[in-house]
């Protein structure tokens, strides 16, 4: 009897233990989640707990002012002190202090502001100081009154000479003899073009000279120089030269007849130079000039005293 039974009996433990595994693991899932529930409400419980501990917020109770009573308000007319106005203090009785780039925290108006985030703590925003120094109202006040010193450019510029002459005595030559002649006081004319390159200047020059002399002889001259001078500083408006000139002269010395010729022409200048603006200068300068000797005269000298105004371009 039992024989028959037993593939039964087997088949159902079978399904009895693979259905019990299954439930065993969602039982012990279902405790894990029951803990964790458990575990939140406790903590919940605690935050809860922790809110409830803090002291109450007072409530605060605003008073509304009573309505006025335009009706009943009296105007009063201003009175007028009489007690005199003390003078306003110059500059110099005013006294700064020291700490006056800092700002007072202890005043009500000022701790009331809110600090720059975006400056670090322990630091003070350069902006914030308004009150000048000493120094620094005394260099506004130097820069405000102080006469201005004009800019010493480079570049080109042009002038006009002009002057006086104190010739040598010369003599003019004819087949047979030479005819001497005692030089009087005469005059410089011209027009220069040049360029500053700073301590150093190149200029071209035409000028005319012209002086009479004894035995009614008239002596003049046409020049057309080129000269290299240098500059040395010895002011802020102020400055001293010396150089070179040569060129072509063209002379002519009237008498009975006319005593002319070409030839080269030289000058040696020494001066000083004055800077009177931006644009404007003036240079005075003594020149030891001469040509050379032609077939028809002798060697023309001359000592001249030339003032020259200057235009910067």
């Amino acid at each position: 009897m039992l024989r028959i039974f037993y593939p039964s009996i087997l088949s159902l433990l079978f399904c009895v233990v693979s259905f019990s595994q299954p439930q065993d693991d969602k039982l012990a899932n279902l405790r894990d989640k029951f803990s964790a529930l458990k575990l939140r409400s406790a903590q919940h419980e605690q935050e809860v707990s922790v809110i409830l501990s803090r002291p109450k917020i007072k409530q605060i109770k605003l008073e509304l002012p009573d309505p006025i009573d335009f009706e009943k308000v009296v105007t009063v007319s201003p009175t007028i002190n009489s007690t005199p106005i003390p003078p306003v203090p110059t500059f110099d009785e005013i006294s700064l202090s020291e700490n006056n780039d800092t700002l007072n925290t202890s005043d009500p108006i000022l701790s009331d502001l809110v600090s720059d985030p975006s400056i670090p703590l322990g630091k003070e925003s350069d902006n914030n100081s308004s009150t000048p120094s000493n120094s620094d109202l005394s260099e506004a006040y130097d820069d405000l009154y102080k006469p201005k010193i004009p800019k010493r450019t480079d570049g080109y510029y042009y002038g006009f000479v002009s002057g006086f002459t104190f010739a040598e005595d010369g003599a003019a030559r004819t087949d047979t003899t030479n005819i001497n002649f005692k030089s009087e006081t005469g005059y410089i004319l011209g027009v220069q073009f040049g360029r500053d390159f700073g301590g150093v200047r190149t200029e071209a020059e035409y000028n005319f000279i012209s002086y009479d002399a004894s035995e009614d002889f008239e002596v003049q001259t046409h020049d057309f120089m080129t000269r290299l001078l240098f500059e040395f500083q010895i002011g802020e408006r102020a400055d001293i030269r010396s150089g070179l000139g040569m060129g072509v002269g063209f002379v002519n010395v009237e008498h009975a007849s006319d005593y002319s010729g070409v030839g080269f022409s030289y000058d040696f200048n020494l001066g000083a130079g004055y800077r009177l603006s931006e644009d404007w200068s003036l240079c005075l300068d003594y020149r030891y000039f001469l040509t050379a000797a032609g077939d028809e005269y002798d060697r023309i000298k001359s000592h001249i005293l030339a003032l020259s105004a200057t235009y910067d371009l």
